[in-house]
């Protein structure tokens, strides 16, 4: 029986348009599930990395966030991109019997968004292929950046796109943030494909009317004020349900934890003046992904 299963990975080796993609190293018993995994069976995750242009991405790394059969949460240590922009990780036996499987896309040296990807689970052979290409996304420097100053005094930074954040330096989690801050307005539809509800829920991530990319990733303690540019032609006092994108360790005010990659409603907001403000308490939390639509 075994012989007949290692032919038949073998011919499935061969289908059309494998050979696109770069081999794993995998044996037949590495693709083989064990009899006790009751979850799915992930000996390796492979996939491509490109920026908004469509071309590959030749630096960077790569990390993946694993929920095991017994529901626990691990990353591993992020696996460098190739020079033409794949990523191949293959995973220890002893953590291959898998939930959840998340990817994370850096490029700490060049101001890009990170990249999430909540993959569905639907490994052939033991293989889990990304059906999507993630995308880095250039981010835009502040046209106005106070001086650093007093770290526990608020100032204003203003980009091109018409956002503004309220931010006080010794609030962010990591020193250098404040002089390292990005972000950049991204079409809705070029959404990257982050978790949002456990997969077979019936349930979908919501069309979001405004998105933006922010860099680098880090927590803001207690949150930050901002006005995101409304570019949909909602009326000043529209209310609107305020959306992000959890990062490595994203907790909400509330004390709520966010898992890497997942979108979840954090907040509510009105229009005000042609921009999305935050309601009081729904200060943003965190620098990763953040969105909004009309409120339901």
């Amino acid at each position: 029986m075994r012989a007949a299963i290692a032919v038949l990975l073998l011919g499935a080796c061969a289908s059309p348009g494998a050979d696109a993609r770069p081999p794993l190293e995998l044996t037949i018993d590495d693709r083989l599930p064990d009899e006790s995994c009751g979850a799915r069976w992930v000996a390796g995750v492979r996939g491509r990395v490109r920026d908004e242009l469509g071309q590959p991405v030749d630096s960077g790394l790569v990390q993946m966030c694993l929920r095991t059969e017994d529901h626990s949460q691990l990353c591993l240590a992020p696996e460098p991109i190739d020079a033409d922009g794949w990523y191949r990780v293959v995973l220890d036996r002893e953590i291959r019997c898998l939930e959840q499987v998340t990817l994370r896309v850096t490029q700490e040296d060049q101001p890009t968004s990170v990249a999430f990807c909540r993959l569905p689970m639907r490994p052939v052979y033991g293989v889990l292929d990304a059906p999507d290409d993630l995308v880095l996304h250039r981010l835009d420097a502040p046209t106005e950046l106070p001086a650093r100053g007093d770290p526990g005094s608020m100032r204003t930074l203003r980009f091109g796109s018409g956002l503004e954040l309220d931010v006080v330096p010794r609030d962010l989690e990591f020193p250098d943030t404040y002089d390292r801050l990005a972000a950049r307005p991204v079409d809705p539809a070029a959404a990257p494909c982050w978790g949002f509800e456990e997969e077979g829920s019936g349930e979908e991530a919501p069309a979001l009317d405004g998105l933006w990319a922010f860099g680098p990733e880090a927590g803001i303690d207690p949150g930050a004020g901002m006005r995101l540019p409304e570019t949909t032609g909602l009326p000043d006092g529209a209310p609107v349900e305020l959306w992000l994108v959890g990062g490595t360790y994203t907790l909400l005010p509330d004390g709520a934890q966010v898992e890497e990659g997942e979108l979840v409603r954090y907040g509510a907001g009105h229009v005000q003046g042609g921009h999305v403000v935050p309601d009081p308490g729904s200060e943003l939390p965190y620098l990763s992904w953040v969105g909004y639509r009309a409120a339901r």
